[in-house]
């Protein structure tokens, strides 16, 4: 067997402990990724209700 094959052998046995972590060490960066995703969220949310209020109010004019 090549030493390549090897290694990549004994790297694809990690187990699950390996990967809770390394999801363990990478919190601040996960935390980081979720807090800008809900800040974006919000601002999402207060710059299209309005005009989704409008549109809905138009549509429902025009339905009578």
């Amino acid at each position: 067997m090549s030493r390549t094959r090897q290694v990549v052998q004994e790297q694809s046995a990690d187990g699950i402990g390996d990967l809770f972590a390394e999801i363990w060490a990478g919190k601040l960066f996960i935390l980081s990724g979720l807090i800008v995703g809900v800040v974006a969220a919000f601002i999402a949310l207060a710059v299209l209700v309005p005009h989704s209020k409008v549109e809905i109010t138009l549509s429902l004019l025009q339905i009578r």
